[in-house]
């Protein structure tokens, strides 16, 4: 019986001078880009579902895409695409956008929202160019992937 304990403390021993214990687990989190992956998030202004697939590019910065279940600058349908690229500082993806309309081949440029991260509650806050109220939450629904 105390030959177990003996190891099990030197397991323990061994794990926490190696890094093993809760918070390098933590650590290893944060060295992983947390922003990317898929979100969704629910638009209160007008109901619409939201989607936003983020990914790294190799220069450093981050592609964007997103779809909505209703684009009101679209003439409200859901035949929308928007796409582009940003820089993540500071805890924001600040992006420049376009939404291409489906519905009728307009392309509307030069949209801006930004991405705020909130590394506590792991939700994405869209705050957009328009000030609409309140802002959409995103929610992280694709697993995060490991670097």
């Amino acid at each position: 019986m105390k030959l177990y304990r003996v190891i099990a403390i030197v397991t323990l021993v061994i794990m926490v001078i190696m890094g093993f214990n809760g918070q390098s687990v933590l650590a290893d989190n944060k060295r992983a880009i947390p922003i990317v992956g898929l979100w969704e998030g629910i638009d209160f202004d007008d109901g619409a579902t939201h989607l936003r697939s983020i990914r790294r590019n190799e220069d450093g910065t981050f592609s964007l895409a997103g779809n909505a279940t209703y684009f009101m600058l679209c003439g409200g349908t859901d035949r929308g695409l928007i796409n582009g690229t940003g820089v993540f500082e500071k805890e924001v993806l600040k992006t420049k956008l376009s939404l291409t309309c489906f519905n009728d081949g307009q392309i509307i440029e030069g949209l801006e929202s930004n991405y705020e991260l909130d590394s506590k509650n792991g939700t994405l806050t869209e705050l957009r160019q328009f000030g609409v109220r309140p802002p959409i939450i995103f929610h992280l629904i694709s697993p995060r992937p490991k670097y």
